[in-house]
């Protein structure tokens, strides 16, 4: 297994693991999810390929891990979790299959590919704290978040597009602080504005293993406005909608989005956990990372996209 440091925690919408309302759609098959690993996809491969024509190249290490080899960090490898989907997916469909994952991705819906948030292997401590770590994580998610397959691959996959949320979860790798933030990059793609109203926000509370609704008054609402062109897209200037008011746990919370119904896990604190699959969830329980002030714990959980 590897032994990863994660730089930055979860996703779930292009980025967000939420559900939009209360469908329910079969989930993917696991030979159809464990497919997506395959280093030769061509969705996979059109991303790499992509990443190179960024200046950032790709090297297929293990399984479905690859390894930046340019630009190349020092004494260590940074590392990144691709995944692709079958055209059939949906949206929903995705977002739960990596929901079932212990690992933290970002999805692109138009592309149907997630990759992890990138992590670290072999580091010494302190290693989070390099500024070029810092630096090329934030390159490798604004690449991959600004990710479009072009026209003729589009037209040669068959692929349509699909409304999508331009909101995300986001956890700092820093000071481990969990927020819900609204991509600019993605509005500015829409040339749409959107209207987003939080509302409710849950923690998760393992000795009761029990979802607890936070007092938040009054849930934000905003209407989010296209942006002008930018050269660097990252998460430190996305706007912020929602900060989890607590430094640790697991939380969920749930939005409104121009009549969308949606929801996602949003992390807080240091450590996240690893990839680990824990097998077939028990009924009406989803497998999820409860983060702890020293330490990441798998653990079947109550479905929240119940609550």
């Amino acid at each position: 297994m590897l032994a990863l440091t994660l730089l930055l925690g979860f996703l779930l919408t292009a980025g967000s693991l939420g559900c939009e309302g209360p469908r329910r759609e079969p989930p993917l098959e696991d030979a159809a999810l464990n497919a997506g690993l395959d280093p030769k996809n061509p969705r996979i491969r059109a991303v790499v390929d992509y990443f190179e024509t960024q200046g950032v190249e790709l090297v297929h290490d293990s399984g479905g891990w690859w390894r930046v080899t340019r630009p190349a960090p020092p004494d260590f490898d940074v590392i990144v979790s691709l995944r692709s989907f079958p055209e059939r997916a949906s949206a929903y469909q995705m977002r739960d299959a990596l929901s079932r994952i212990n690992l933290s991705y970002l999805l692109n819906a138009d592309a149907r590919v997630a990759m992890s948030y990138p992590g670290l292997r072999g580091a010494q401590p302190g290693a989070i704290t390099d500024v070029r770590i810092g630096d090329l994580q934030t390159r490798l998610e604004r690449l991959f978040r600004a990710y479009r397959p072009d026209s003729a691959y589009a037209s040669a996959q068959g692929m349509t597009t699909q409304w999508k949320s331009v909101v995300y979860a986001h956890h700092a790798g820093g000071t481990g602080a969990g927020s819900l933030r609204a991509r600019t990059s993605d509005l500015i793609h829409l040339s749409s504005p959107r209207h987003v109203a939080i509302r409710a926000v849950f923690r998760y509370d393992p000795e009761t293993e029990a979802w607890r609704r936070l007092a938040l008054e009054p849930l934000p609402a905003m209407t989010l406005t296209v942006a002008a062109p930018r050269q660097i897209y990252s998460a430190e200037s996305d706007q912020v909608l929602l900060t989890i008011p607590l430094p640790v746990g697991l939380f969920w919370a749930l939005w409104e989005e121009d009549g969308h119904r949606l929801a996602s896990a949003i992390y807080a604190g240091p450590i996240l956990c690893e990839d680990v699959m824990l097998g077939p969830a028990p009924p009406g329980r989803l497998a999820m990372c409860v983060p702890f002030a020293d330490r990441a714990e798998a653990r079947f959980v109550p479905d929240p996209s119940r609550l």
